[in-house]
């Protein structure tokens, strides 16, 4: 669950017909934060849904070294005098 943010809804929702990885829910609205909970309490179907979704969306994230990587190349060519 995560609040109904635009930097939470691609994380959350995907994209390019990607499935749902999680609900989101009003955070100027407490019953709706309660409607989603009782939700994933009562649907096992539904958070097996969203972990197959979340693990599949993980495995394509960059490992953290590749991420580091990306990361220096980008700041060599922005600073070459590095």
């Amino acid at each position: 669950m995560a609040s109904d943010i635009p930097g939470n809804r691609l994380p959350v929702l995907g994209e390019n017909g990607d499935p749902p990885a999680g609900t989101l829910f009003d955070p100027q609205d407490r019953d709706d934060f309660i409607r989603h909970a009782i939700r994933l309490i009562d649907d096992e179907s539904i958070r097996n849904t969203f972990g197959q979704a979340s693990r599949l969306r993980a495995s394509q994230w960059p490992t953290p070294e590749t991420e580091a990587e990306g990361l220096i190349a980008a700041y060599k060519t922005a600073l070459p005098e590095l």
